[in-house]
């Protein structure tokens, strides 16, 4: 695939645009417009050694699931509960090689959730996240308020949810 995007109009976006009613997209410092993946941490450490992040479903289903910050915690509540070894993946929509779609989903009902039609180059992951449950076993993302990441994350040193990873991007 060539280095371009391709977009469908249906559900594709313009760089640096908001698409229409996906409001949970977030909008992060410098007009960043963001989507997250949460990976198991062997598999981004394949990608790190790989140069590219894919993962099973690129295979079977042709694309790389992906939530909003709105998505975010109930994607990995019903998903993922209860699991130690999962990352989050901060991806700046703008330097995804491969075409993104949001696309309507059945469970939960009525949501259009982001896909990548690719695999994600290490360039498009800006922060990877270890994401960890509560003693409930539930996660408590807090990525609700766009455009707060990077404070939450920083002050969110204190609390069990999170742990920064320290992740080193070779250049390819």
């Amino acid at each position: 695939m060539s280095g371009a995007r391709r977009r469908d109009p249906a559900h594709a976006h313009e760089p640096g645009t908001q698409p229409p009613g996906r409001s949970g997209q977030g909008r992060y410092p410098h007009g960043m417009s963001v989507v997250f993946h949460i990976a198991a941490r062997s598999e981004w450490e394949a990608a790190v050694a790989a140069g590219t992040y894919r993962t099973g479903s690129l295979d079977t289903e042709g694309f790389i699931h992906c939530s909003t910050a709105e998505q975010v915690a109930g994607t990995a509540n019903r998903l993922f509960a209860g699991r130690t070894d999962l990352v989050l993946l901060c991806i700046d929509v703008e330097r995804l090689e491969a075409e993104l779609r949001y696309e309507p989903v059945a469970d939960p009902p009525g949501a259009s959730f982001p896909h990548v039609f690719g695999p994600i180059h290490l360039a498009a992951v800006f922060e990877v996240v270890a994401l960890e449950p509560g003693p409930d076993g539930r996660f408590d993302i807090p990525l609700d308020a766009p455009g707060q990441l990077g404070q939450r994350l920083l002050s969110a040193s204190t609390a069990a949810t999170w742990s920064r990873i320290a992740v080193a991007l070779a250049a390819k």
